[in-house]
């Protein structure tokens, strides 16, 4: 249940439904009686259901009613609000200004906590106005919640299902008006954001540094929160590379062992158990497609080399790197090797048999000191981070087109600061007709009217057939972590795997029986 009183506007009638009351009002009650004495009005009316579910016409406008739009109230605020901003006279001061999300960013329909940022500009309460196609679509009148030098917003659940369920008639403008007294701001410079056709799948793992830890988020549950999932206080070690299978039900972990040599522990993600005696070697590795193979590098470099599932040593590819990842048929892998003569640079080796080739240079001219590369969903981008060669001090986010060796700069989503540990989701999905991907990365950058100097993870789309001079969109930060720690490496997985149970009991701390499997416990 949202904080916000919500209104549903429809052309021409005016309804308002106060959520916590479960009851509709009219706004004029001499028309609720005529619609009473002639059994009319029956449509474009929430009827109140007593075990408390909507019709499958729950707020649908009659018919040629004309557009509708639905309108949210902040709890203290005047309920007649929009009156007043209607009636308010001009304000000679400036507008308040949107800063944050981006303009244009594409974000996943079930990601809850994301937020409006901007600045108030002296005024005390705000309407935003979200229009598709020029006509409003959604209207919020809420406070300033102080953030930083200014303030924010943050849509709750009921706002972003209604953004959700619009989201076919493409993307939101968004602006904001300010009020104070009796005078009114003009609307802001828009912003454009839209949501994804497809909701996301599976979830992530990333690793966060206070505590060490690795912690998990999983899209499907449309929580604002993530879940601890390993603690490196318990399991007796500082843990933080990892890697998924892409199913989901294997996870390895990086471990220092007793002289400090990188390894990799792994473990069944559903029981939080180790599933091989000894770690394999390298605490940065990455599973190929199916699961039944390992590529092994490190984050202080080591020997690159193909290993089992059940930890075997299949392949030693003579050179040390910083890790590597598999293309989704399993026919090519990539590294970063690091040269004892210079800076590291991109090889891909190819399947042939049960043997591999010899390791091929890829020629990144316009990047410098390349790292942790990984494969698109569809193997014809591989992304990596690395230095620009223009200026050697501006790190970026770089995707290398694969069947022509062309290197392309995602300062879009990335701008440039400060970028590592970029990982696709292994999913590809469609968008607007369009095949699009996700990709994660840790950065520094600022969130909106925030800054810090620890990373966190922030999440963008690709789209191939976008601007070929920068298929990516601008990022968002992913909600689901603590602001001002450190966060890295949001490994992707298609499904969670949860622990089966019967009973609470059966779960860890922290986590409840639910349809059979331990989950979160409480709504957040």
């Amino acid at each position: 249940m949202d904080r916000l009183t919500m209104f549903h506007v429809s052309r021409p009638a005016r309804l308002m439904v106060h959520n916590e009351m479960h009851r509709v009002r009219s706004i004029s009650m001499l028309s609720c009686l005529l619609c009473v004495a002639v059994g009319a009005c029956t449509q474009g009316v929430r009827v109140f259901d007593p075990d408390g579910g909507d019709g499958p016409d729950a707020f649908a406008p009659p018919p040629d009613a004309g557009p509708s739009r639905r309108v949210f109230v902040d709890d203290g605020i005047d309920p007649d609000i929009e009156r007043r901003f209607d009636e308010a006279g001009a304000s000679p001061a400036a507008p308040p200004s949107l800063v944050y999300p981006e303009d244009g960013t594409l974000i996943p329909p079930n990601l809850r906590g994301v937020d409006f940022h901007f600045h108030p500009s002296g005024f005390q309460t705000f309407e935003i106005t979200l229009s598709q196609h020029g006509e409003p679509a959604v209207v919020v009148y809420t406070w300033c919640t102080p953030m930083g030098t200014g303030c924010t917003f943050q849509p709750g659940t009921e706002i972003w299902e209604e953004l959700a369920r619009r989201r076919p008639d493409g993307p939101f403008e968004v602006r904001i008006r300010g009020l104070a007294g009796d005078l009114a701001s003009t609307p802001s410079e828009p912003i454009h954001v839209e949501l994804a056709d497809e909701p996301i799948l599976g979830g992530i793992y990333f690793w966060t540094v206070e505590p060490p830890s690795i912690r998990r988020y999983e899209f499907g549950l449309a929580r604002r929160s993530s879940e601890l999932f390993l603690s490196g206080a318990e399991e007796g070690s500082c843990i933080g590379c990892h890697a998924l299978s892409r199913d989901g039900s294997r996870i390895a972990v990086g471990v220092a062992g007793p002289s400090g040599e990188p390894g990799s522990r792994i473990y069944d993600v559903a029981s939080r158990t180790m599933v091989l005696d000894a770690p394999v070697p390298g605490d940065l590795v990455s599973y190929g497609p199916t699961g039944d193979m390992l590529v092994s590098g490190a984050m202080t470099d080591a020997p690159v080399r193909f290993f089992s599932a059940d930890g075997a040593l299949l392949h030693d590819l003579g050179v040390v790197g910083r890790g590597g990842d598999w293309s989704a048929d399993g026919e090519h892998a990539v590294y970063a090797a690091h040269l004892l003569s210079g800076p590291s640079e991109l090889h891909l080796v190819t399947r042939d048999g049960d043997a591999w080739s010899e390791p091929r240079v890829i020629p990144t001219p316009t990047t410098d000191a390349e790292a942790f590369p990984a494969f698109a969903p569809d193997a014809h981008w591989i992304s990596y981070v690395g230095t620009d060669t223009a200026n050697p001090t501006r790190s970026l986010l770089a995707v290398l087109h694969v069947a022509d060796e062309q290197v392309v700069h995602l300062r879009r989503a990335a701008v440039d600061d400060d970028v590592t540990f970029a990982r696709w989701n292994p999913n590809p999905y469609s968008h607007r007709g369009r095949r699009i991907f996700w990709l994660t990365f840790s950065s520094r950058r600022d969130y909106g009217l925030l800054s810090d100097a620890n990373r966190q993870i922030w999440m963008a789309a690709f789209d191939p057939e976008a601007d070929p001079e920068d298929p990516s969109r601008p990022a968002f930060r992913i909600p689901a972590q603590t602001y001002g720690v450190g966060n890295f490496i949001a490994q992707w997985a298609l499904s969670v795997r949860r622990q089966p149970c019967e009973t609470d009991a059966d779960c860890p701390d922290g986590e409840e029986c639910h349809d059979g499997f331990c989950r979160p416990r409480g709504p957040e």
